[in-house]
């Protein structure tokens, strides 16, 4: 836990079990949802559709409901500051454009 609050720059451990209750809800919150989303749209379901748009659309729509509820539920823990900056890291990781300036 030390490594994790040293490298989050967390400060107490009552954030640091906030953060982690942010991130395993968010998760398991999105997993179900988009398998939700897919069992309900008929249109990836059918049976003479390759694999591929199946598991294309679960990426995609995993990552954006992910990001969407990661910094809903960091409101309503009050962590919305650490959040928002790991969005912005993740999301300059992402774009593979590596002329940002590191924060």
């Amino acid at each position: 836990m030390k490594y994790l609050k040293q490298k989050w720059q967390i400060t107490s451990n009552a954030q640091l079990m906030r953060v982690l209750i942010v991130f395993a809800v968010t998760g398991s919150t999105t997993a179900k949802g988009v398998q939700f989303l897919l069992a309900t749209c008929p249109h990836l379901m059918q049976v003479n559709k390759p694999v591929f748009w199946y598991y294309l659309s679960y990426l995609i729509l995993l990552l954006a409901i992910y990001q969407i509820l990661l910094l809903s539920f960091a409101f309503l823990l009050g962590e919305w500051r650490f959040f928002w900056a790991f969005e912005k890291r993740m999301w300059r990781f992402l774009s593979f454009n590596r002329s940002y300036k590191k924060n």
